[in-house]
């Protein structure tokens, strides 16, 4: 999948119609659930060097594949339904369940904004945050709810990294 920042394949100095870094970032686990590549132009100016908000663009994405542990690079397509979530595969009984979640607004208050429910049509036998490595709480042995990002955070998109039941 071919994707750009702007409206121009090429560089165009004033082009200020930008997408916002969780769509691309979106676009990135949508390309690599359905087993395609994820090309991202973008073009340098006359000096051969990359505008300022491209670069940084490209910086906060690769923080967020950092963030996560790098995971996207081997995900694939995953057959397995799934309710408020990107479904993944990873190496074996390994699946990544992407969703977006709420932040936390302030230390005080909490969070704001619904917890949402993810729900897989599959047995897990466990599963953490990929980003901390924290143990998530299984509901019902195929569900857990998401979890807001601590006061600070806030990367979007949060990763669960699921094993499968082997039975």
């Amino acid at each position: 999948m071919c994707q750009i920042f702007g409206n121009h394949w090429g560089y165009a100095e004033n082009d200020l119609l930008y997408k916002s870094l969780p769509e691309m970032i979106s676009e990135l686990i949508h390309c690599r659930a359905n087993n395609a590549n994820f090309l991202l132009n973008v073009g340098p100016m006359g000096n051969e060097f990359l505008r300022p908000i491209d670069k940084a663009m490209m910086l906060e994405i690769g923080k967020w594949i950092r963030y996560n542990k790098g995971f996207i690079y081997e995900a694939r397509h995953s057959n397995i339904s799934v309710e408020n979530a990107i479904l993944l595969k990873g190496e074996g009984k390994i699946l990544y369940a992407v969703s977006e979640v709420p932040s936390k607004k302030d230390i005080v208050h909490g969070f704001s904004g619904d917890v949402v429910h993810v729900k897989l049509d599959a047995k897990i036998e466990s599963a953490v945050w990929i980003d901390n490595g924290e143990p998530i709480e299984i509901i019902d042995g195929c569900g857990y709810l998401t979890v807001p990002f601590k006061y600070g955070t806030n990367m979007v998109y949060r990763v669960a990294e699921i094993e499968l039941d082997r039975s």
